[in-house]
């Protein structure tokens, strides 16, 4: 009787694990950010599909930038059916997306603008499926483009370009007066 026990408590077991297991690799389909191709097209899309779980949810997508890049980060969902995503914080290496449209009509949130040192780097995003009946998922997709800083000695030259523009605009209206 006893090793009957032992026996059912070890099934118990290994089949809680099969099924949890089973359950949270089939519940999202997650398509990653290629870092070699951001570095090399300045553009890459990420996203996740969940399929099964209604409920709160994190993922975290991870890159690796070559230099320093200016980033522009965009995330959004639209509602299909009866299930649908709510997200509660979207991060880019700690720096806040902000949202800028709301459901019903889908989910944006948004980061200009940033400037990123070369390595690696993450986005995580937080957030709830919500919704019920027979819909097969939620999906939401998000983009990030980078683009070079310009080095300081290209700054300046842009500078004295525009004095130079400014100053012949000058000078022409005083000989013209």
């Amino acid at each position: 009787m006893k090793t009957f026990s032992k026996f059912l408590t070890a099934s118990a077991f290994a089949v809680a694990l099969m099924a949890g297991a089973s359950s949270a690799n089939a519940a999202v389909t997650f398509d990653l950010i290629d870092s070699a191709a951001l570095n090399l097209n300045g553009s890459e899309g990420f996203s996740a599909t969940i399929t099964d779980d209604l409920g709160a949810f994190e993922h975290t997508f991870e890159f690796t930038l070559d230099g320093s890049n200016l980033t522009n980060t965009t995330v959004g969902t639209i509602q299909l059916g009866s299930k649908d995503i709510d997200f509660s914080e979207i991060t880019l290496d700690g720096f806040n997306l902000t949202q800028v449209g709301a459901d019903p009509s889908g989910e944006n949130w948004e980061l200009l603008g940033t400037v990123l040192g070369a390595g690696p780097h993450t986005i995580t995003v937080k957030g709830s499926v919500l919704g019920f009946g027979t819909t097969p998922g939620a999906t939401y997709t998000g983009s990030l483009n980078i683009a070079a800083v310009p080095e300081p000695a290209t700054w300046a030259l842009m500078i004295m370009g525009f004095g130079s523009a400014g100053y012949m605009i000058r000078r022409r209206r005083v000989a013209f007066a």
